[in-house]
């Protein structure tokens, strides 16, 4: 099947705009010679780790990676592709943390029940545990010189383009970047419409937002195993204690548990906070 997927460790830095009149820029993208590769559809599903995302700030700016699984169906054939993208360490001053990004995970797999599982659970062991939202979208794509460029019918919102150069050395980002923007006004999109972050991660703040509950059983459950750890802490240092004299001489494994037991009390104290904030909510 041909798709527009990055495959691993490749780095590549993407410039996005909404699109109030999609068919009037596929003209202009083929009056320029833009290739036409593929239609399908695209379904996406997103993880995250619910107990540590925020919905004051932006779902990739926290961690600085984005988890999914995608079903890509065309009039032929389907597959599934699970994919980790992250920020690289160091993104040049001029660049927003959207602008240049590295697949660090890439897994193709046939569309079969199994498979879609084995996908779920390496997710999760890569610290994505949680279904966070599905979006669907009719995807058509184009490569035009060194640009793939794909459209993007995204049920339920809008329409939106996506730039994509692949690079080897990140030091040209900044230039690619620039270069992106201005084939962007070059087919008639203005400046305004274009979006600084994944518009995609637009949508899954915009839902965290909206429905603050998501986060509460992952920080009930979060709670429930900090209390619990609280507990073992407990009873080895009581242990400890009787070992090391009831206090009559200096104890320093005791001192350690008793220190792991304060950071403990701050963290269930900052949760229950969470979780009351939530309810009131």
């Amino acid at each position: 099947m041909t798709t527009t997927e990055l495959k691993q460790d490749i780095i590549s830095v993407e410039t996005r705009a909404w699109l109030d009149n999609p068919q009037k820029i596929k003209t202009a993208l083929e009056n320029q010679g833009a290739k036409l590769i593929s239609s399908f559809t695209i379904e996406d599903e997103f993880y995250a780790d619910l107990s540590n995302l925020s919905a004051k700030s932006h779902t990739f700016d926290q961690k600085q990676e984005a988890a999914r699984i995608r079903k890509i169906t065309n009039a032929n054939d389907s597959m599934f592709v699970a994919c980790v993208k992250s920020a690289l360490e160091e993104t040049p001053e001029n660049l927003n943390l959207h602008d240049m990004t590295q697949i660090t995970y890439y897994e193709e797999a046939p569309v079969e029940k199994a498979q879609k599982d084995r996908l779920v659970k390496k997710l999760a062991e890569k610290g994505f545990p949680t279904l966070l939202k599905k979006i669907t979208k009719e995807r058509t794509a184009y490569t035009l010189n060194n640009f793939t460029v794909t459209i993007d019918e995204i049920k339920g919102f809008s329409t939106a383009i996506e730039v994509r150069t692949s690079l080897s050395n990140p030091a040209e980002a900044p230039e690619v970047k620039m270069t992106e923007i201005e084939f962007l006004k070059a087919l008639g999109i203005p400046q305004e419409d274009i979006i600084e972050k994944s518009y995609t991660h637009l949508i899954l703040d915009a839902h965290i937002r909206s429905n603050p509950d998501l986060k509460l059983p992952h920080l009930k459950e979060e709670l429930k195993r900090l209390k619990e750890k609280r507990k073992e802490l407990l009873l080895r240092s009581e242990e400890h204690y009787r070992e090391g004299g009831d206090g009559w001489h200096d104890n320093a494994s005791w001192d350690i548990l008793m220190e792991r037991i304060k950071v403990l009390d701050a963290k269930i104290s900052n949760l229950k906070m969470e979780i009351f904030e939530l309810r009131r909510k």
